[in-house]
């Protein structure tokens, strides 16, 4: 019988006997992995400082500071390459990054992003760190950090512009090897309405080659900020935005109240965006889904607290669009716009079949258990240019890649047919969307 492991585990830092104070926490298969920082008992007060030990030996522990000589405080951290899993490798560590806040360069308040990446948690195996200060020479606050699939890592958090603006979101990629991402600048500002209000991102996630960035925003009646990039040829494209303001904002006056935004993505691209704000007395939370075009699914909105009197929850559950249309009830058959969207050089496509249910099966398909399903890409001419899906499928959900390497830039077209049969003489479904190769 299977008996789970249950411990607890408290450090403190022998060299200072002081304040040592953790912000993240991060796990591989064999390691859990603290972050925080510790008190160096000199003039600049903190250290970074990262506690590892064996999931299965907990009093296996390495202790490691990562010595800044700066007043720093990690605000995130992530795994960024994790070892491979086979016998001569069982017990290598992961590569991690971290993320937080500095005022190395400057006495006063004056703060600046730093981001660091090391393959584990030795110190010598530090592999760069990167420090950001906006032009203003004010304050930069990192507040969430993530990785693509090339290890890639984003920072995002906002920075001070001047006193009229006080604070735009600024974003920032690092390449895996240290060096600025995009054209090679790297740092992206957003200014809601470039009004003179905070803006100040808190959630950054990706999604194959897409960015995500969201926070509150003064400027959008105190409401939250989403946006979705794409990632082109070095550039970075604005895909969608949009503005959230729940029903409790309204019951708080700033700058009484806190505000901060979460972020999550599922398979489909589908975004979840969670808002919560507080102060002395009282604090509440949101929720909205949006699909992968940001289209509005459904909304969440918790505006009391005490007793759940204030609770609404609402659904979109007819939603179309010129080029999307959103499938609520998953036993109908439906083709997804692909994504990410402008592409280069490969996308997603998905499309769904739906098992046999009565009054929802196209007649021709014999009952919807199988059907012989169709999926081809063509040009704005109309020829055909690949063949991504010609055969029986059953029942459910896919996800096809497309790789435009080979074609030149232009619109493309891609067409879902299921059939009862072979040869496609009895059409039981069909649709057409389009998508942009971008090189």
């Amino acid at each position: 019988m299977y008996k789970r492991q249950v411990y607890q585990y408290t450090y403190n830092n022998p060299a200072q006997n002081s304040d040592d104070a953790a912000t993240d926490i991060l796990i591989d298969r064999n390691y859990l992995y603290a972050v925080g920082y510790t008190d160096n008992g000199v003039d600049y007060k903190n250290d970074v400082m990262m506690v590892s030990f064996l999931l299965e030996n907990p009093a296996a522990n390495v202790l490691t500071i990562k010595e800044l000589r700066g007043n720093d405080t990690p605000t995130g951290a992530i795994l960024v390459n994790i070892p491979p899993a086979n016998p001569q490798q069982r017990l290598a560590k992961s590569r991690a990054t971290i993320t937080g806040i500095t005022d190395m360069y400057r006495s006063g308040n004056s703060q600046d992003f730093f981001t660091m990446m090391f393959d584990n948690d030795d110190l010598s195996s530090l592999r760069w760190l990167r420090y950001f200060r906006s032009p203003a020479n004010g304050t930069d606050i990192p507040t969430s950090i993530t990785k693509d699939k090339f290890d890639n890592v984003y920072v995002t958090g906002y920075s001070f512009v001047n006193n009229n603006n006080p604070f735009d979101f600024a974003t920032i990629k690092y390449n895996n090897n240290g060096s600025f991402g995009w054209d090679g600048t790297g740092v992206r500002y957003f200014d809601y309405n470039t009004q003179g209000d905070d803006d100040k991102a808190t959630s950054i996630k990706t999604h194959f080659d897409s960015v995500y960035i969201a926070g509150p925003c003064q400027n959008a009646s105190n409401g939250f900020y989403i946006a979705k990039y794409a990632q082109i040829s070095g550039i970075i494209i604005n895909q969608w935005d949009r503005v959230f303001t729940p029903a409790f904002t309204n019951s708080m006056t700033p700058p009484l109240f806190q505000t901060a935004a979460k972020m999550e993505i599922d398979t489909l691209g589908n975004v979840y965006l969670i808002s919560f704000s507080w102060n002395a007395s009282e604090s509440h939370f949101a929720i909205r889904k949006y699909d992968a075009n940001g289209n509005e699914l459904f909304t969440y909105d918790n505006s009391d607290n005490s007793d759940n009197s204030g609770d609404s929850f609402t659904e979109n559950n007819n939603l179309e669009t010129d080029n999307f249309k959103i499938e609520n009830n998953v036993n109908e058959f439906s083709l997804s716009q692909n994504y990410p969207n402008p592409f280069n050089p490969t996308t997603n496509l998905e499309f769904t079949c739906p098992p046999a249910r009565q009054g929802i099966s196209p007649a021709s398909l014999q009952g919807g258990e199988l059907g012989f399903v169709s999926l081809k890409v063509y040009d704005v001419l109309g020829n055909e240019v690949k063949t991504l899906v010609n055969e029986n499928k059953p029942a459910g959900s896919y996800e096809v890649e497309f790789d435009g390497s080979n074609l030149p830039s232009g619109i493309y077209f891609y067409r879902l047919v299921v059939s009862s049969s072979n040869s496609l003489s009895t059409e039981g479904f069909s649709d057409t969307k389009r998508m942009i190769l971008v090189k």
